[in-house]
């Protein structure tokens, strides 16, 4: 089952033409970590987008890699899991929880360091 986050990243996926900005595709980035806390409301500060990107560079490289191909942070393009599975050498749910899983270490990071500015 999608939650509302991954149907809106999905949206992105595959529309010709869409160009996301990095500070657009690491707001997409915060929004998706936001929805693994169960945040009410999602309220975040360009701070927020430059904090969780510093700590991005601190997670193991494979993990680095699933939320690069996710999120699109550095080639600009968004990849679906089937996608990511297969750059990654593994399946569709392989690569979901992977995504998961970076994206929780990514929290905890951001967490132990402050949290979010709200």
């Amino acid at each position: 089952r999608k939650c509302k986050v991954d149907r809106m990243i999905e949206g992105f996926v595959g529309t010709e033409g869409t160009e996301l900005s990095l500070a657009a595709r690491g707001a997409l980035l915060v929004i998706f970590l936001l929805s693994l806390k169960d945040a009410e409301a999602i309220l975040f500060s360009a701070r927020d987008v430059d904090r969780v990107m510093e700590l991005y560079n601190l997670l193991p490289e494979k993990e680095k890699k699933a939320l690069d191909l996710r999120f699109g942070l550095t080639e600009g393009r968004i990849h679906t899991f089937r996608e990511i599975g297969e750059i990654l050498g593994m399946g569709k749910e392989g690569a979901r929880q992977l995504v998961r899983r970076a994206a929780l270490s990514l929290l905890s990071l951001l967490e132990r360091n402050g949290g979010f500015s709200f």
